[in-house]
């Protein structure tokens, strides 16, 4: 039940974590592996999907830290198209931005890639996030705004080039 409640949102993270579908699927197994051999020690201090969003972000951190950023970059998977109810070229531009998003979040830092994809994509407070992160509030809005700051600055090269 836990891992068919969880499952969706926790492969989107990872793969938004660590941009390789292949690795995503790694994480995920990871994750409810990690989870269920430790549910017994859930204090119930935090909602259940907090904690498992925690281990999810700590799995891609520990799968990144193991991998050198080339590793990484070499591992980027192009997003797969959209649903086939869109025009050709519509699927073609909405791959293509994808494609460049998840490229510039690449090129964040692990934490600063987490901060981004647990607030602006998951759409998560920045408490929760933070909490999820293993820092304070502050941080967290310090480590968004870096974010932002960082991926216009990579987006706006990319348009330029």
């Amino acid at each position: 039940m836990l891992v068919e409640r969880h499952l969706e949102r926790v492969r989107n993270l990872a793969f938004r974590l660590v941009l390789c579908h292949a690795a995503a699927d790694d994480v995920v197994q990871e994750v409810f592996l990690k989870v269920m051999r430790s549910a017994h020690t859930f204090r119930g201090q935090a909602k259940v999907s907090t904690w498992v969003y925690r281990v999810t972000v700590n799995a891609a951190r520990e799968h990144l830290r193991r991998k050198t950023p080339t590793d990484t970059l070499a591992d980027f998977d192009p997003p797969a198209p959209a649903g086939e109810h869109r025009q050709p070229d519509g699927n073609l531009i909405q791959t293509e931005l994808v494609a460049t998003i998840e490229q510039a979040l690449g090129g964040l830092s692990d934490k600063l890639r987490t901060a981004i994809v647990l607030t602006a994509i998951e759409g998560l407070p920045a408490k929760t996030a933070a909490e999820i992160a293993g820092c304070s509030t502050a941080t967290m809005h310090w480590r968004v705004h870096e974010a932002r700051k960082q991926l216009k600055s990579l987006l706006y090269g990319h348009a330029r080039s």
